[in-house]
């Protein structure tokens, strides 16, 4: 959402005021989430001391109301990521001065200070950025009194620094003398977004980060709260080789807090520690660089490591780069980008590899464009010793891979070193299927624990891969899923060959199939097939033991020569089998004579054939549909028991005999069930 802002009108004008945060949340049951609101603006306010104010009013100058003019401002905000656009002047008229005092630390003193307000903007700083960066502005004020000339203060607005979520104050004799001010900027409200200190170690300041880590490793302390201000850098040396440990205190935990800030880390190898380190909000960006033994730099060696013989954690934070965890590793609602630090690489590098070490990753999501996880100690020499925990996380887009790449062929030491590998409560947008064809996973031999997991597509290119790896993989690399549309997805009347083709068990998908109330457009399918086995037509084939949910279908075009429907041609049910608040609209589908074996029969508006066992279609309609059939066919189900359908309805959808040879024009029924069978 694109939000454009309205600077006409007056000044000094609090219901300007705004807060935003943009939040993903995912939903299962009751839920609670803790938002903290933000302005995107800042607050531009100008004050008179009580010396100054006093000697003005004396002097009979009492200023009744101000009006503003600020150069070069944003005037739109985009609402998902923070980030502004444009570049206007501003000018507000004149309006009443705020009656409320304003209080400012202009001495730095600790104690914030009275002064007289004369003014106060709300104004878009043109940040061009999601973060709070500073930008300058120069301005012109304009100050009413009740009597007499008005007074205009432009001379040392040049470079006004404005910051969104801050108030700039300008405050000291502004009315009388000469020109004689300070301009403060100050947190609106303090957080650990808008307090500016140096860096801190439990309370002490320091410069520099080095500083600061050079402390910690000469202290004995249990616990260290280490944070920073600003962006910082960390030079990692060659910490494969066992040098330069950045905390080197095995009994220590360090809590190191970035304060929404950039920590780069430079040099060769990785980030070595012997400490407890947890890392929150903030970004944390690769530029280290592992030339191999023939002096070129290769893919493996451009992934920032975190090793040693220490612990990590990370929460709130982003992996600008790929990252490997060499080490005990717990990471919670992060996000890994999968930059390749190397643009060279690419497409060879994962978002993260898992190399070693007990590492749980929760509530993230994986943006890599080429490759999700890699879990492989390829190098190592460890024997079965490690856990792998992937819960909650979304992969999303990726070129190259599907989700997790289990590497598992012995390592240098001969062993298979992972002893669980879990992957549960994820999704898996848009990945590509792997060599078993599963999306979540590819492996060489050691096959992950899933538990409720969903592989979702978002377009026509991956839901056909879907359709094609069921197909040739004889469904088994999908028992038990669940298969999402992540949005609406127009098939534009290229041929659509149906999922799950046969009636002999193979090639069919088993699982759940959830709409979650997207659309398909446009779906054109022709099937020829004439043997019973390879007849059954629609978006699916022949289906058993599955669930078709909250999905609709406009525009389809259907022809087959037995078993057709748009959902699905033919429902077995072993045990059940279940089409559920399903929605065709705008279709026309046909099923003509094709030998004795398939002659035009079974044919509906959601399915062919519903007769077997636990099938069962519910909640579903059809509409603006016109059905063709040699025989059995009806609105929704061309032959099915009156109990397998429920809840179901058809608006303006006309059945029709195709009055070919060798057809009866049985049973061809306007009604929901074409020939009921009880």
């Amino acid at each position: 959402m694109n939000v454009s802002i309205d600077y006409s009108g007056e000044n000094n004008n609090e219901s300007r005021d705004a807060f935003f945060k943009t939040v993903e949340v995912t939903v299962i049951g009751d839920a609670q989430e803790s938002v903290t609101l933000k302005r995107p603006f800042a607050q531009l306010n100008v004050g008179s001391s009580s010396e100054d104010w006093t000697a003005a009013v004396a002097s009979g100058i009492d200023i009744q109301t101000s009006a503003i003019k600020v150069y070069d401002l944003a005037d739109k905000l985009s609402i998902l990521d923070g980030t502004v656009s444009g570049n206007v002047n501003v000018e507000y008229t004149t309006a009443a001065i705020p009656q409320e005092t304003l209080y400012v630390d202009a001495n730095g003193d600790g104690t914030k200070e009275a002064y007289h307000y004369l003014s106060m903007s709300y104004l878009l700083a043109n940040d061009a950025t999601t973060g709070y960066a500073k930008t300058v502005a120069s301005a012109e004020l304009v100050f009413t009194p009740s009597a007499g000339e008005n007074i205009y203060l432009s001379q040392g607005l040049q470079n006004i620094p404005l910051q969104r979520n801050y108030r700039t104050n300008i405050v000291g004799r502004i009315l009388t003398g000469q020109i004689d001010f300070n301009v403060i900027t100050d947190p609106l409200y303090e957080d650990d977004y808008n307090v500016e200190v140096p860096t801190m170690v439990n309370g002490q300041k320091f410069q520099t980060l080095q500083e600061a880590i050079n402390v910690i490793n000469q202290s004995d302390a249990d616990t260290y709260d280490l944070s920073i201000s600003d962006d910082a850098t960390w030079a990692t040396g060659v910490a494969g080789n066992g040098a330069n440990l950045m905390f080197t205190n095995s009994n220590t935990t360090v809590n190191f807090n970035l304060n929404g800030h950039t920590l780069t880390m430079t040099g060769a190898g990785g980030l070595k520690n012997n400490a407890t380190v947890n890392f929150v909000n903030g970004t944390i960006v690769d530029k280290t660089s592992y030339e191999y033994e023939n002096g070129e730099t290769a893919w493996e060696f451009t992934y920032l490591e975190f090793q040693g013989a220490g612990k990590y954690s990370f929460k709130n934070v982003i992996f600008n780069n790929s990252v490997m965890f060499a080490a005990d590793a717990e990471v919670d609602g992060c996000t890994f980008l999968g930059n390749a630090t190397q643009a060279s690489n690419a497409d060879n590098e994962y978002a993260a590899w898992i190399n070693k070490g007990n590492v749980t990753i929760k509530n993230s999501k994986i943006k890599s464009p080429y490759r999700g996880f890699k879990i492989a100690d390829k190098y190592g020499d460890a024997s079965n010793l490690y856990t792998v925990e992937i819960d909650g996380c979304e992969f999303t887009n990726f070129s190259k891979k599907p989700g997790v790449a289990i590497d598992n062929t012995t390592n240098s030491g001969g062993f298979t070193p992972f002893t669980s590998i879990t992957i549960k409560n994820s999704r898996f947008t848009d990945v590509q299927p792997g060599d078993q064809k599963a999306y979540i996973y590819e492996t060489d031999n050691f096959v992950p624990t899933l538990d409720n997991n969903v592989v979702a597509f978002a377009t026509a290119e991956s839901l056909r891969g879907f359709a094609e790896c069921v197909n040739t993989t004889n469904g088994a690399s999908f028992l038990n899923y669940t298969i999402e549309l992540a949005a609406d997805i127009d098939l534009n009347n290229a041929l659509w060959t149906p999922i799950g083709g046969t009636g002999s068990g193979s090639g069919q998908f088993r699982g759940t199939f959830d709409g979650k109330n997207h659309t398909i457009k446009n779906l054109k399918v022709v099937n020829n097939s004439v043997n019973i086995n390879n007849s059954a037509t629609g978006l699916f084939g022949w289906i058993n033991t599955i669930t078709i949910k909250n999905l609709k279908i406009d525009g389809a075009n259907i022809t087959g020569h037995q078993y057709t429907g748009v959902i699905a041609g033919y429902m077995e049910s072993i045990p059940t089998c279940v089409i559920e608040n399903c929605h065709v609209n705008n279709a026309v589908v046909r099923c003509t004579y094709g030998n004795s074996g398939a002659d035009g029969d079974k044919c509906g508006g959601i399915a062919g054939f519903g007769l077997n066992g636990g099938s069962l279609i519910k909640d579903c309609t059809v509409s603006n549909t016109n059905i063709k059939a040699g025989r059995d066919a009806g609105q929704i189900v061309g032959c099915a028991k009156t109990a397998h359908v429920e809840s179901c309805s058809a608006t303006n959808v006309t059945v029709e005999w195709t009055h070919e040879e060798n057809t009866t024009g049985a049973n061809i029924n306007n009604a929901l069930i074409g020939r009921v069978i009880d």
